[in-house]
């Protein structure tokens, strides 16, 4: 009686986990559908941002496995790293032209923020792009 009990709770499991692995793939596309339908709008730079570098590298944090032998990443948030990158907007277009000095985070947002909001529309990226192939 104990092995067939072993064997039910193990399928159990087993279906458990690969019905939890389907609905993070389910809530991933979704994400990724969202952040995809957003383009174009003023929340596609927080959306992208934080997608990549909070909730991915979050996910990340989670497996603890990897982490063993090395330092794991930290997690950043959109709305606060513009707010302490509020005086370096100031000098974007000093920090846009300085492309070969290596950038902090907040000079990183900043320029993040400038190429995927204010140059985010889509008539305007797709002309971009085909003037970029004809010089």
């Amino acid at each position: 009686m104990f092995p067939h009990t072993f064997y039910a709770s193990s399928a159990i499991m087993l279906t458990l986990t690969a019905a939890q692995e389907i609905e993070k793939l389910r809530q991933e596309a979704q994400a990724l559908k969202n952040i995809r339908e957003s383009m174009g709008t003023e929340s596609f730079p927080q959306l992208l941002f934080d997608k990549v570098f909070r909730d991915d590298i979050a996910r990340l944090k989670s497996m603890e496995e990897m982490w063993k032998t090395r330092q794991p990443p930290q997690t950043i948030d959109y709305s606060s790293t513009i707010q302490e990158a509020a005086s370096a907007l100031t000098k974007k277009d000093e920090i846009l032209k300085a492309g070969q000095r290596v950038w902090d985070l907040q000079e990183n947002v900043v320029v993040f923020k400038d190429r995927y909001m204010e140059h985010n529309c889509p008539v305007r990226c797709e002309t971009d792009s085909k003037a970029a192939w004809n010089d």
